[in-house]
């Protein structure tokens, strides 16, 4: 078991076959994923999926990883506004964002 940021930067000798035999690569969450990990952490809220995908399309976060959304999410489990808070999510997001590029296993 092993992860990276750019496996390309890892020497072929230890990539090769009966060391590394399965790579998964974890990328950016699509609008779907966003949506469906929003509905399973707020599933009786006022606000939309829809319209929280909207709005972290108007505060430009194009690209965010699983773990900050979740992490987001849990820190804002009790708030009825989660919009209200949105900024905070962009500052995880674009901090993240630019530290890791695509992250593999």
């Amino acid at each position: 078991f092993m992860t990276c940021n750019n496996y390309k930067q890892i020497n072929d000798v230890i990539l090769r076959d009966g060391r590394v035999d399965f790579k998964l690569e974890f990328d950016f969450m699509t609008e779907k994923t966003i949506k469906e990990m929003y509905s399973k952490f707020y599933p009786e809220s006022s606000i939309t999926a829809d319209t929280f995908l909207g709005k972290l399309k108007e505060n430009e976060i194009r690209s965010i990883t699983p773990s900050t959304l979740q992490q987001y999410f849990i820190k804002n489990l009790d708030n009825k506004d989660i919009i209200n808070n949105i900024s905070n999510l962009t500052k995880m997001a674009k901090s993240y964002s630019n530290e890791y590029q695509n992250l593999y296993l």
